[in-house]
């Protein structure tokens, strides 16, 4: 979920589920401050392009694929 992939302040905000003033306050903040904007955006791209791999991915879907395919055939 993305408590395991945001670091709150640094890739990105996290905020509890449904509180909808903290979550205005943040984007309001963000809208005010595009200094805060690019550096979460930079940071939270670069938190992808070091954990996660496309082609890790894409691996991951074609294993799951090919099994749910080999049980298909046996029932």
């Amino acid at each position: 979920g993305c408590r395991e992939i945001i670091s709150d302040g640094q890739n990105g905000f996290l905020f509890e589920p449904k509180d909808i003033k903290s979550l205005s306050q943040l984007l309001f903040k963000l809208y005010e401050n595009p200094e805060i904007r690019s550096g979460i955006a930079d940071r939270a791209r670069k938190t992808v392009e070091i954990n996660y791999d496309e082609l890790d991915y894409v691996k991951k879907q074609a294993k799951v694929i090919t099994r749910l395919l080999a049980l298909k055939s046996i029932g």
